[in-house]
């Protein structure tokens, strides 16, 4: 039996953007961060040992939200968005994933490889049933450069908070 609870998701990411720039002095290097955080109601279950968090995000500019499928275990997480874009993104340490990333303005090819993956409290302590005790809060942390048409885009960091009480 498949035991859902509503939940609330705390999302934060971190894109780094290199310039390198060359001055009267010589070579420079100059680093842009972006930051965006967000917050929203989620459901959360388990389902044959694997985690998965559905949620909606909403964006100023679009009507309509995306449907956000957050799926994870103790060596992975996929990240998958369907709606005006679509896209799916796995983070598994030390690896990388292709996948398409579909816009209105066409589709892309994104790549993701994976430097760092970790899920606190550790995965196996959580208990499955919802009966006993969980954890208050499951901390997910990734950090990983992405690609755009096989083309070096950014480093990237995103940590999830799930508010399990």
């Amino acid at each position: 039996m498949i035991m859902k609870k509503e939940i609330t998701i705390k999302i934060k990411g971190n894109q780094y953007r290199e310039r390198r720039e060359t001055g009267p002095e010589g070579f420079e290097e100059t680093i842009d961060r972006d930051a965006q955080i967000q917050e929203c109601p989620a459901v959360f279950y388990d389902k044959d040992g694997v985690f998965y968090v559905l949620y909606e995000e909403i964006s100023e500019d679009e009507p309509d939200p995306i449907k956000v499928t957050l799926k994870f275990d103790g060596s992975s997480m996929e990240l998958t968005k369907r709606g005006l874009l679509n896209s799916r993104m796995i983070f598994k340490e030390n690896e990388s994933f292709k996948s398409d990333y579909v816009t209105p303005f066409g589709t892309f090819t994104l790549g993701t490889f994976t430097k760092e993956y970790s899920v606190s409290p550790i995965f196996e302590t959580i208990d499955r049933s919802f009966e006993g005790s969980i954890p208050k809060t499951i901390n997910l942390h990734a950090v990983y450069d992405m690609e755009i048409n096989d083309e070096f885009a950014s480093e990237n960091e995103i940590t999830v908070i799930l508010d399990l009480t």
